[in-house]
């Protein structure tokens, strides 16, 4: 379930989130209420100059129409700590979204803000939550805050097309970061999110991610299908170390506000050279679309390479039919760096909870078709494969976990001490051309490699 981006901007546009500027916004509030406090504690429709919310009131009230902060003026509305601020059913508070605005809510510990439901009994997507976007100030961040009850635009359905022209359905969260022509870069710290319909923290932004500064982020529970944290794989590599999230969950990898077919398309793009830190939690590669399954692809934007480095430890999740396709193009501007140990093992594997062999698809490493040894610089090294195989990489007549796609004479990647198991009946680990890949020192069959399948132990090599 998910809410295409007109939940957030579109209905700004409408006039259903932001319904323009209004007399007595910003500091004076001489507005009446709507239902949930008196005039003096509710936040106006518009904010359009400075604002402090303070502890005068014991809860600051939005109405179900929601609040937007944006104006020529750049407001900032600034959040004491110890504020609650109690949303009205299909509420939302918002900035930077039709224009610049931005939100600085920084508790201290002991004296959190509080970001809830108006509800005498507040349920699980009362209101829709808080959206940052591309024109938020970044000057804004918010830290040592609790969100609850949020997320009530989960599961609304439909599709929009960002501003790149790709069409994608924005993540339903307590608390989302977007941006497609802007980059938008915040610091969050110290959160906490509980009681929400949908994800907890989604960072929809092809072209920016988390400040440094960023970390200590924790996510109680989820709506069913939903994940703790969603952010651009473009961006993972700003993902703080101090996550956390209920059993089973993932960070979700998309590819997010900004990106284009060119670089992901209906999968997660990776266009910049970086590296994912080793996390809590695994990574699921799930495609521009939550829920899509479409896996991660690996190409550098322009003329640059962009070389994606996964430290160790971690684990890497795909949904059926995902894969992992380096270089697509045949550019020559890609490079995939996994190195694991032992005590610190990399894992590919499926995101089922009950996985069968041909789970997901696997990996397509292609050649550069103009010619050249780029491919020959990917390195998987002590990595484990798992689970993979679906019969859609292959090279003649040999399917594969592992296809290196051949345009011109290459040097082939490294491929030395992994494991790679549970596999069907058929399926090759390995796959290539040997008529235009050069295997390392040590080729790629067994002792390099460790070939666990329901099947076959060998590498295939076509015919």
């Amino acid at each position: 379930m998910r809410f295409s981006r007109i939940g957030w901007t579109g209905l700004v546009a409408a006039g259903l989130w932001a319904c323009g500027p209004k007399s007595g916004s910003g500091k004076d509030g001489g507005n009446t209420s709507s239902g949930g406090g008196p005039a003096s504690c509710t936040l106006p429709a518009t904010i359009t100059s400075d604002m402090e919310l303070t502890t005068a009131c014991p809860v600051w009230h939005v109405g179900s129409s929601g609040t937007t902060v944006a104006g020529n003026g750049n407001p900032m509305l600034k959040i004491d700590p110890g504020v609650t601020v109690a949303v009205d059913k299909g509420g939302f508070l918002s900035a930077g979204t039709s224009a610049p605005g931005g939100i600085q809510a920084v508790g201290v510990p002991g004296k959190l803000i509080t970001f809830t439901s108006s509800a005498a009994i507040p349920a699980p997507g009362d209101w829709a939550g808080v959206a940052l976007g591309d024109q938020t100030l970044a000057t804004s961040t918010i830290a040592f805050a609790k969100f609850d009850f949020a997320s009530g635009l989960a599961g609304s359905g439909g599709q929009t097309s960002n501003e790149d022209g790709y069409s994608y359905d924005e993540p339903a969260g307590a608390l989302i970061v977007y941006g497609g022509t802007g980059s938008v870069s915040l610091v969050l710290h110290d959160l906490e999110f509980a009681n929400n319909a949908g994800n907890g923290l989604v960072y929809d932004n092809f072209k920016a991610g988390f400040a440094t500064g960023s970390g200590n982020l924790k996510v109680d529970d989820v709506g069913t299908g939903y994940e703790p944290f969603v952010i651009a794989a473009n961006q993972a590599s700003t993902l703080p170390v101090t996550i956390s999230g209920p059993a089973g969950t993932a960070v979700d990898l998309i590819n997010g506000q900004g990106g284009s077919t060119g670089s992901g398309g209906g999968t997660a793009g990776v266009a910049l050279t970086q590296t994912w830190p080793s996390i809590p939690l695994p990574y699921l590669a799930d495609g521009s679309v939550v829920g899509a399954g479409n896996g991660i692809q690996i190409e550098g934007a322009g003329q640059s390479t962009a070389t994606l480095t996964i430290a160790a430890p971690n684990t890497i999740e795909f949904k059926s039919g995902g894969s992992l396709d380096l270089d697509p193009n045949g550019s020559g501007q890609a490079v995939l760096l996994a190195i694991g140990t032992p005590t610190a093992p990399i894992v590919f594997t499926s995101a089922s909870a009950n996985p069968v062999t041909g789970a997901w698809s696997g990996f397509t490493l292609n050649t550069p078709s103009s010619g050249g040894n780029q491919l020959g610089s990917t390195q998987l090294i002590g990595v484990t494969i798992d689970w993979a195989g679906d019969g859609s990489i292959s090279y003649a007549a040999d399917k594969g976990v592992i296809g290196i796609a051949s345009g011109a004479a290459s040097d082939g990647p490294v491929i030395k001490g992994c494991t790679i198991e549970n596999y069907p009946q058929g399926t090759y680990g390995i796959v290539y051309d040997p008529n235009f890949v050069t295997p390392p020192a040590g080729g790629y069959d067994t002792p390099a490699n460790t070939f666990l399948p329901l099947g076959s132990l060998t590498v295939g090599t076509g015919s």
